[in-house]
């Protein structure tokens, strides 16, 4: 993947870069689900599965339900989409978006005018 920018070292540094990028934004505290999700995709990219698991783990603690739907077909995650964990992982952000429309769903019924 990192050679379809046609040199493996600077598919790299823009990894990097794309890491210290998410990593400021997390720091600065302006973090939400997406962020881990895109740090998860350039672990899969460097082949660093671990790596790609923990940020997909906090993705899920961050609001990551709303970028599942991505990250379920996203090619950059192809590496770690073999991985039963990611199977796993996608299972309970589906759930987790299930339960959101249930919450949406009842606050609606609660708040519509008679």
């Amino acid at each position: 993947m990192l050679g379809a920018l046609g040199d493996l070292e600077e598919g790299a540094a823009w990894l990097d870069r794309g890491e210290a990028l998410n990593q400021r934004a997390i720091a600065g505290g302006t973090e939400f689900g997406g962020f881990s999700v895109d740090l998860a995709a350039i672990h899969a990219l460097r082949g660093e599965p671990d790596e790609a698991r923990r940020w997909l783990g906090r993705a899920a603690e961050r609001d990551g339900w709303r970028q599942f739907r991505f990250a379920r077909l996203d090619p950059t995650l192809d590496r770690v989409r073999r991985h039963d964990w990611f199977a796993e992982w996608c299972a309970a952000m589906e759930a987790d978006v299930t339960a959101q429309r249930e919450r949406t769903r009842a606050r609606q019924d609660r708040v519509r005018p008679p």
